[in-house]
């Protein structure tokens, strides 16, 4: 397949708790299992760029810790960022509680990813044979 794959769009880090069930409201549980990972659009062009097919991020890091490990993550994978890095904020995030009947219940916290604006867009440039996938 000729072209690139061009995300525009989030990616985000998860923190994912593995728990028996959802706590009852005012309650507390322990987790089981804890991990923290790259989520969002990143599983997305991971998938794509193990098919063979180029990826690049035209999205928004953020410049904090949650912003680093995100970065780490795509150089691991191979997949090259055209943005720089917000200089006003971090990454967001997304807390996953996953019960042990598949349940699953999001929290998430919107960062950089959540402000792109055309000037942020601007080293963004798509080819005639790219496709370019976004999501919120």
């Amino acid at each position: 397949m000729r072209g690139r794959l061009v995300h525009v769009g989030s990616a985000v880090v998860d923190y994912v708790y593995r728990i028996d069930a959802l706590p009852a409201p005012g309650t507390e549980k322990t987790a089981s299992s804890y991990a923290r990972v790259a989520g969002g659009g990143f599983n997305m062009m991971v998938a794509a760029s193990r098919t063979g097919m180029k990826v690049v991020f035209g999205g928004q890091l953020g410049s904090g810790p949650n912003g680093d490990f995100l970065r780490s993550a795509f150089n691991a994978e191979g997949i090259s960022t055209m943005t720089p890095p917000s200089p006003m904020m971090d990454s967001g995030h997304c807390v996953a509680l996953i019960s042990s009947d598949a349940e699953r219940t999001f929290v998430s916290w919107p960062g950089a990813e959540s402000v792109l604006s055309l000037d942020m867009l601007a080293p963004v440039v798509v080819a005639a044979d790219d496709w370019v996938f976004t999501s919120g």
